[in-house]
């Protein structure tokens, strides 16, 4: 069985931790206002993982055409 390169952005962002839950919430925050900037009409997600960020850019950027990609086919599986 093939080693699994990363572990834990599921568990991150599927966590009930209040602290953790906030720090997302302002790093969420935070990323979509840097990305609106340029204003973009695609975005490649490098190493997108489970898709929690690639669903979150793409419901803020209807309007641009938004790519995942990842090594991992399970997390692909899950994001799809």
């Amino acid at each position: 069985m093939k080693q699994k390169i990363w572990e834990g952005n599921k568990k991150k962002h599927t966590s009930s931790n209040l602290l953790l839950k906030s720090i997302l919430k302002k790093f969420d925050k935070d990323l979509l206002e840097t990305i609106k900037i340029s204003n973009p009409k695609k975005v490649l997600d490098i190493g997108c993982g489970e898709g929690f960020y690639t669903k979150i850019i793409a419901d803020a950027l209807p309007s641009a055409e938004i790519v995942g990609i990842d090594v991992e086919e399970e997390y692909i599986a899950f994001a799809k």
